[in-house]
């Protein structure tokens, strides 16, 4: 290949594509000189180039240059058995049997035992596709629901395929059993294109409705009777509430759910409306506050809505559980343990942010009869489950900062600016200087809580589970962790000598003699 520049051509072996540099048409160049560079603009030598002498004896004279400057003896130190050290240091010091290499015992929990390949793992436990529910045959007006049950196998009993982290080179064969009971082989590569090709940018699914084919109340719904409230001048006013009532919901691909009204009113009011009055519950406290008004605007409304419901209880056609029971149940239910492992990730690290109060019950805390309790606060926690991109669970635990009074501190934290950003990254592109990007993992678990909280432990807390936990930590959902993350962080910087910036107090610098070094905060 040949590089072009402002001064002719110049000779240079084409390496391939460079995909983490520069645009889709960014290649790797080899110099003359051994040194690897990414440009975009190349040129074929062609047949007419290589029948010219000039060009010819180039060529020859770049390939000896190559074999020359990559050759093995090149490499090779000029005396090999010499050792190094320092006189004055080691001269009365007895090295014999000393090792720089940490035992066992000193790395702790960072050993971790050598990772399988997928096609090692168990399919039960470690297949991220296996009991993904979603539709198939997207936009052919047949679209079907389906379950991926299991691998599918060869004739030797084998599995078919070979895993690929790039799911649209995975080879993987699966058994997808579908409503109707039949069952039909598909690739990896287009499970994960229906999963990604029904659900928005969040990863929700969305589903069509046919028609509404039931309804339910628990215990829990209101009672007509209870269904008012009477105003300061006398009149009755409907409450406003959902509890307690589902609907089955039959849907375009042929299944059925059941789903609570809360859930489905916003996507499909006209028809939940009319399916009220037909069944004579319109009178019902759950419906009796927006029934009439939705009916009147009836028209307008269906010439705005879109007719879709967004599912919650499923993300990439995985079910998402709402609470730790829900969570172990479903891994029982399907054989896997995605969901307890991870809980357990989470939890292994955010347990340092309490501290068991030994001896007290959270009966006498809440009854005042504990001293030095006394001020604090109590609240809920939870843990929140999602879905990531690559399919795997994530769990994050949180506090209900919600129900906390506002603290007397400052909670406000700001971040970095966009242009302090586009400013950062231009000067280093003019001073040829390497750009890192860096995540704190767990990050407000590093800052000091500032309010004066407590919780009763619950399932995922473990052996903590119904003991009074003081929050000593900044847990996710207090309205004072970004600030004392913020904090804290800030004042780590200084200890490392940098500076915050007038300009930006998000951005940190520092001198590096021949450089300067600069730090982008964004919490």
């Amino acid at each position: 290949k040949m590089e072009m520049d402002d001064t002719g051509r110049k000779l240079a072996r084409w390496l391939g594509v460079a995909h983490r540099v520069g645009s889709d048409l960014c290649y790797w160049l080899l110099l003359p000189s051994g040194k690897v560079i990414a440009r975009t603009t190349v040129q074929h030598v062609t047949r007419e180039d290589m029948l010219n002498d000039d060009v010819r004896r180039m060529i020859d004279e770049f390939d000896r240059n190559i074999d020359e400057r990559l050759d093995d003896q090149a490499f090779l130190a000029e005396n090999p058995g010499a050792t190094f050290f320092l006189q004055d240091e080691f001269d009365d010091y007895d090295t014999s049997g000393v090792t720089t290499t940490p035992a066992d015992d000193e790395y702790g929990d960072m050993l971790a035992p050598e990772a399988l390949e997928a096609d090692d793992m168990s399919d039960e436990i470690m297949d991220k596709y296996l009991n993904t529910e979603l539709i198939f045959d997207m936009g052919t007006g047949a679209e079907r629901r389906g379950r991926v049950i299991k691998r599918a196998k060869g004739t030797t009993g084998q599995p078919i395929g070979r895993s690929h982290a790039n799911p649209i080179f995975d080879t993987r064969e699966y058994v997808v059993e579908f409503t109707d009971g039949s069952t039909e082989n598909y690739f990896a590569n287009v499970i994960a294109e229906n999963m990604y090709a029904q659900v928005d940018d969040e990863g929700r699914q969305y589903q069509l409705l046919d028609d509404i084919a039931d309804h339910r109340s628990d215990g829990t719904a209101l009672r007509i009777e209870n269904g008012f409230t009477v105003s300061q001048n006398g009149n009755h006013v409907p409450k406003q509430t959902t509890r307690g009532w589902s609907l089955l919901v039959n849907w375009k691909d042929g299944s059925s759910d059941w789903v609570k009204l809360k859930d489905l009113k916003d996507s499909y009011p006209v028809q939940i409306a009319e399916y009220a009055v037909a069944n004579r519950i319109a009178e019902e406290p759950a419906f009796k506050w927006w029934v009439q008004s939705v009916l009147r605007k009836r028209n307008r409304i269906v010439a705005k809505m879109k007719s879709r419901y967004w599912k919650t209880t499923h993300k990439f056609g995985i079910r998402v559980p709402k609470t730790v029971e829900e969570a172990l149940a479903i891994d029982e239910e399907t054989g896997t343990n995605f969901w307890r492992n991870a809980m357990g990730k989470e939890m292994g690290k955010v347990k340092v942010a309490w501290k068991p109060k030994e001896h007290v019950t959270p009966e006498q805390v809440r009854a005042g009869k504990v001293a030095d309790m006394i001020g604090f606060q109590e609240i809920k926690c939870h843990v929140i489950f999602d879905v990531k991109m690559d399919f795997t669970r994530k769990a994050r635990f949180v506090a209900g900062g919600h129900l906390t009074e506002a603290p007397g501190s400052i909670t406000y934290s700001s971040v970095v600016s966009r242009d302090s950003i586009r400013l950062a990254f231009l000067i280093a592109g003019l001073n040829d200087l390497v750009v890192l990007a860096g995540d704190v993992t767990n990050a407000y678990l590093n800052a000091p809580c500032r309010e004066k909280i407590w919780f009763e432990g619950q399932l995922e807390t473990g052996e903590d589970r119904g003991k009074v936990l003081i929050i000593t930590r900044a847990l996710y959902g207090l309205k004072s962790s970004g600030a004392a993350w913020r904090a804290d962080l800030a004042a780590t910087l200084r200890d490392l000598h940098f500076s915050s910036t007038q300009a930006d107090p998000d951005v940190w610098i520092r001198s590096a003699e021949t450089h300067y070094e600069m730090i982008l905060v964004y919490v």
